[in-house]
């Protein structure tokens, strides 16, 4: 849809211009009486002095694309810093656990050798 709007507008700014131009030459050649030569040298200038807006405008289009492309890149970055980091954090407790797990198995074992006595008299 964006695209066919782009075309569209092309489209009218293109045919906008050459109506301009039609008509000027025209009044000019009618006012002034001027010469084939003369008539090509103003529609030269006038189309010149439009090729400049015009790309004026699609320049102006590309810094748009180029800097939401830009953005969406620093935004997909972030995210993923972000994704990462918090695997990071999940991964950083899920070993403190593991340790806190065997140091409590490691002191239940510990226990139940000592609540016998005849381990006791052993250790």
């Amino acid at each position: 849809m964006k695209s066919f709007r782009m075309i569209a507008e092309g489209s009218f700014v293109i045919a906008a211009t050459s109506l301009v131009t039609l008509a000027v030459a025209a009044m000019t050649i009618h006012a002034w009486g001027w010469n084939s030569g003369n008539v090509a040298s103003w529609v030269q200038a006038v189309g010149s002095i439009a090729a400049i807006i015009g790309s004026y405008f699609i320049g102006e289009r590309q810094a748009k694309a180029a800097l939401a492309a830009t953005q969406k890149a620093h935004q997909l970055a972030e995210e993923t810093r972000q994704a990462v980091e918090a695997l990071e954090e999940l991964e950083r407790r899920q070993g403190m656990y593991a340790v806190i797990r065997a140091a409590y198995t490691h002191t239940v074992q510990i226990k139940e050798a000592l609540s016998d006595e005849l381990n006791i008299k052993m250790y």
